[in-house]
């Protein structure tokens, strides 16, 4: 009986027995599930941290395109505890916050702080102080590393286990295509800048980089090409091709030719080097410069005593100068005048730990400064001119200077160069002044230059259209050599002794006329014959006139083949005669003082004539022919070299431009390529005139770097209608660009990124960071 109860109660058990079994089992799959999504959860958190660290990461590089200086240390030191030198106390942002989606507080204490709607972020910026590398010239491995560490946190710290916090680190390279390059082109780099026969084309030192790609190419069938020398590095993401043969010597020595059969167009055949030349399928990358920092510059130009001057339309006189490709636009002259440099540091790069930069120096111009007024009232020692108008500069800055402007800037004759050095190029290849190179620094005081950094927004163009902005120093002696023949030498031998005494090699040693002999006798008739029988004025005289037909012949504007430095003005004409004559009336002689007063006073008139309406047969339009003939001759077979030297527009600066290229243009050989340039061209209109044909030259000298970032739109096409042919340019790599004490302001720089880590993080680091 019993033992039917029991059978009659087992289903209940193993009902309650299965229940429990099922209890437990669903309990054990609810709390896998509940730890499975809380994994998740915490998951979906780091994935967020992480996200906003590179938010802040991404925030960092935005300061960096306004302000390559954005830091929260000065400095950072691995070996340091802690490694994070010298805190900031405060400094704004410059990226505008928008809500809750992404917020920027600047700099407090030493921490960049903001976040998102997600989390919030905390950063330390710091340079990495390096060594610099001897191999490397161009470089300055000491300022050139970023340290960036990013702290992020994600949660609401109810439950700080829950909460996420990650760290982000990033080695960021700092480089200045500005000062490492000899030519940057954000479009394509064609290095024909011919055409010359004699020699081929020289880049010494210094990068070379090409966004798209490189081209080794001639300018027309007689060009040589190019030949390159101590190359640190030739780049492209793009592709390197060879129409011409062009020798390379690398930093390290080594050196190949570069042809059509092992350039990219030959993947097999194609060798780096070492890295020394690479295109895209060899390890190039982009180093594009998209832009220059205008809010950044501007800011610098701003500060009080930090030699800054906004210059706009009421600062500078309206020129009377068009652009005849641009002729609706108005420029506005800087003429900086002679070259009276007062500083006086030395020219050596500066040392690993230390660079002046940036720097604000409240200091006077230099004592006698003939720097416009305008700039001459500029507090700093180093001068930033930012302009919102079109400019046409030319003349010796007397400070280091750098030059940004939102519009077009003409460069209208020499610029930075002191016209006492010699332009002695000891051969034919004009590549480089024999005396360039002296054991005295080459920039500051008594020197040629100082440093100087030109930018616009647009184009920058060189013109020529205008000779007595450029021509001076070069026509000078030559012109007192016409002038000595003019007053009829007794013999050769006098007339040649004269040319020496009037163009040495040293533009510093030059001496006068010395119309007489120790005795008394003539040496020049026309000096010989007036300097003791001078009419009391100077017309109505036949003798006097007869014996200064010369002198007037000089200032006539003719066509003949000979060299004048034709004046228009009759009146003026008489005038300088009567100046030249009188100046001899006393002692027979025209000292160097009295021939340099002369000189002037005629090129002031050349000056005024040549804006009122230039000829070729007027001021030194009517001497360069003859002139550049005349400098040939040095590099003849007589071993008596003169300094007499051939037409030349000189720029020491680092010219920065921002237009794509849009002329008349064709990559390969050939004689298509219209550059950046006005005047000289055989247009002759009103203002154009070709005043030196082919195979005469003018030597077009930029001794610094030519930078094309190639990002604007342009606004006009440069067709060459415009465009002169007869150029020889030359360009030449400038050290003191990438540092010391002529050092341009307001340098642009680009941001790399080199190394990229993520790592967990803690939350008391988070709050001690």
């Amino acid at each position: 009986m019993s033992f039917l109860r029991f059978r009659r109660g087992s289903p209940f058990v193993i009902v309650i027995v299965f229940a429990a079994v099922l209890s437990i089992f669903l309990m054990m799959i609810g709390r896998l599930r509940q730890g499975y999504l809380t994994l998740m959860s915490k998951s979906g958190r780091d994935f967020l941290a992480t996200t906003v660290g590179e938010t802040g990461l991404n925030c960092i590089f935005a300061e960096f395109r306004i302000d390559n200086d954005y830091h929260t240390h000065d400095l950072y030191k691995p070996i340091s505890d802690p490694p994070w030198v010298k805190p900031i106390k405060k400094r704004e942002s410059s990226i505008k916050s928008i809500g809750a989606d992404l917020y920027v507080s600047g700099v407090k204490e030493g921490v960049y702080g903001g976040g998102t709607q997600f989390g919030q972020f905390k950063a330390h910026i710091a340079k990495i102080l390096g060594k610099n590398l001897k191999k490397t010239k161009t470089l300055r491995e000491s300022q050139m590393f970023v340290r960036v560490e990013v702290m992020a946190h994600v949660g609401d710290e109810k439950h700080p286990e829950d909460d996420s916090y990650r760290r982000v680190s990033a080695l960021v390279e700092k480089r200045s295509p500005i000062s490492e390059y000899l030519l940057y082109d954000g479009e394509m780099l064609d290095i024909a800048l011919g055409p010359y026969e004699k020699s081929k084309n020289v880049f010494s030192t210094g990068r070379l980089y090409g966004y798209q790609w490189i081209t080794f190419s001639a300018l027309n069938g007689k060009d040589e090409g190019s030949q390159l020398s101590e190359m640190e590095k030739i780049e492209t993401p793009g592709m390197i091709q060879a129409f011409k043969d062009t020798p390379v010597k690398f930093a390290n020595n080594n050196e190949i030719t570069v042809t059509k059969y092992n350039d990219s167009t030959n993947y097999l055949k194609f060798n780096p080097y070492d890295g020394f030349i690479v295109d895209g399928s060899h390890g190039g990358h982009s180093i594009k410069l998209t832009h220059l920092p205008k809010e950044d510059i501007l800011a610098k130009a701003k500060k009080k005593n930090g030699g800054g001057l906004i210059i706009e339309t009421a600062t500078f006189k309206k020129s009377a100068w068009k652009n005849p490709y641009d002729t609706g636009t108005d420029y506005y002259d800087i003429d900086f005048g002679e070259f009276r440099v007062g500083q006086t540091d030395s020219d050596t790069p500066p040392p690993d730990d230390g660079d002046p930069g940036d720097e604000d120096n409240p200091i006077p111009p230099p004592t006698g400064s003939d720097d416009p007024p305008e700039i001459k009232a500029v507090k700093g020692e180093k001068l930033l001119l930012y302009s919102k108008v079109p400019l046409r500069v030319w003349g010796c800055p007397d400070r280091t200077t750098t030059i940004f402007c939102e519009k077009d800037l003409v460069i209208g004759g020499d610029f930075n160069q002191n016209p006492e050095k010699a332009q002695d190029y000891p051969d034919s290849k004009f590549q480089n002044y024999k005396s360039f190179y002296p054991k005295a620094p080459i920039n500051g005081k008594g020197n040629y230059k100082i440093g100087a950094l030109l930018m616009s927004m647009e184009r920058i163009l060189i013109d020529v259209s205008r000779p007595t902005l450029f021509l001076k120093n070069e026509a000078k002696p030559f012109f007192m050599t016409c002038l000595a023949k003019a007053l009829w030498p007794v013999s050769t031998a006098i007339e040649d002794e004269t040319r020496e005494n009037l163009c040495p090699m040293d533009p510093s040693k030059r001496q006068g006329i010395f119309g007489l002999n120790t005795s008394g006798g003539a040496r020049f008739t026309v000096i010989f014959s007036l300097y003791k029988d001078l009419p009391t004025a100077p017309d109505g005289d036949p003798n006097y006139e007869n014996k200064v037909i010369d002198i007037k012949g000089f200032f006539t504007p003719k066509s003949d083949g000979k060299p004048h430095f034709g004046i228009k003005d009759s009146a003026f004409r008489k005038k300088i005669t009567w100046e030249i004559v009188h100046s001899f009336r006393d002692d027979g002689n025209l000292s160097r003082d009295e021939l340099d007063r002369i000189f002037e006073m005629a090129w002031k008139q050349a000056i005024k004539e040549e804006a009122e309406g230039p000829s070729a047969s007027m001021g030194p339009m009517g001497l360069i022919n003859p002139l550049f003939d005349e400098a040939q001759k040095n590099f003849d077979s007589s071993p008596k070299k003169l300094g007499i030297f051939s037409p030349e527009i000189t720029i020491n600066a680092s010219l920065v431009s921002t237009t794509r290229r849009s002329a008349t243009w064709k990559a390969a050989n050939g004689n298509q390529k219209v550059f950046d340039e006005i005047g000289n061209a055989p247009a002759n209109t009103d203002n154009i005139l070709e005043y030196l044909k082919p195979p005469r030259f003018i030597i077009e000298r930029v001794y610094g770097s030519e930078i094309r970032i190639a990002t604007g739109e342009p606004k006009y096409f440069i067709s060459g209608n415009f465009s002169g042919t007869a150029f020889l340019r030359r360009r030449i790599w400038d050290p003191s660009l990438t540092g010391g004490a002529y050092q341009p302001k307001a340098l642009p720089f680009v941001f790399n990124l080199l190394t990229f880590r993520e790592d967990t993080a803690t939350k008391k680091e988070f709050d001690n960071f």
